[in-house]
């Protein structure tokens, strides 16, 4: 049983880490990293849980009742007891990371990453962020401990968290030019920084602009403060971890950027009516 022992398979071109035990409504149940060295058949996936897989390096295709090209930066996910084909090209063969999940609502959970069967494609916009984080998956599943599973969880929701914030940073067109170019480059940077606790100071400072300048601008694009899209941003990831995973309160507000217990409280009381633990007992409770 995956849930009850923790191993690591290792080979020259592939490593898989089993983890040892996980919260029950979405589980992290394996992740692995594997380089395919020579041109390979299709071959035939079919899993009982749901696969996510993110191409680091090479090219492929992946077929369901069509076929979908697969390029470095693509996610693709196999939901729980389908059938998808999959074949690497024999001049750019694939290097891939994957990890599999048991979840309640495998469907539920991939629409909060704007994902379906239908659209089980995605582009991430950050490869090198994408290969850390599941190098420190796989590292913290390495070592049997209660603290680098909850690491490796943490790791899981990171990565999860990345695939949502994709369809929101793609769904919109970057200009490289104009006024809204600034605009475009402070979203793009909170979508992805908002889980380390970034100011909107910070954000200022990385894109080289005046606060005060940045900040009229923002809202003059977006119809909203910086403030209040990073707070939107963090409650919204908030609310996914209460509805699926069983971290406490408090590692919900540490794992969406808040240093402080209470100032979390606050915001997600006031955005959405309830206090974290109403919200999780509701939510869990229309499951």
């Amino acid at each position: 049983m995956l849930d009850d022992i923790m191993t690591l398979h290792q080979h020259p071109q592939e490593s898989v880490a089993y983890v040892h035990q996980s919260p029950p409504n979405v589980r992290l149940l394996l992740a692995g990293h594997r380089h395919v060295a020579a041109y390979r058949q299709p071959m035939v996936l079919a899993r009982p849980h749901l696969l996510l897989t993110w191409i680091e390096s090479g090219v492929g295709m992946v077929r369901d009742q069509t076929d979908h090209a697969l390029k470095a930066g693509d996610w693709y996910v196999l939901f729980p007891d389908e059938v998808l084909w999959v074949s690497t090209d024999e001049q750019k063969p694939m290097c891939y990371f994957w990890m599999g999940i048991a979840c309640d609502d495998a469907l539920g959970l991939m629409r909060q990453c704007y994902i379906t069967p239908q659209a089980r494609i995605k582009a991430t916009s950050s490869i090198r962020q994408t290969r850390q984080q599941f190098k420190q998956l796989i590292k913290h599943l390495d070592v049997d401990s209660p603290q680098t599973q909850m690491l490796a969880t943490g790791c899981m929701w990171q990565l999860l968290g990345m695939m949502g914030d994709i369809a929101s940073s793609t769904d919109t067109t970057v200009n490289t030019t104009g006024p809204r170019h600034a605009v475009d480059q402070a979203c793009q940077i909170m979508q992805h920084q908002y889980v380390h606790g970034i100011h909107v100071s910070e954000v200022a400072d990385m894109i080289n602009m005046d606060r005060s300048h940045l900040s009229t601008r923002f809202k003059a694009v977006m119809g909203l403060t910086m403030h209040d899209y990073l707070t939107q941003l963090r409650i919204s990831r908030a609310q996914l971890l209460l509805r699926h995973s069983d971290l406490t309160v408090n590692q919900v507000a540490q794992a969406v950027g808040y240093r402080e217990y209470r100032s979390f409280i606050r915001c997600f009381e006031q955005r959405t009516g309830r206090t974290p633990r109403g919200y999780a007992d509701h939510a869990r409770g229309q499951s």
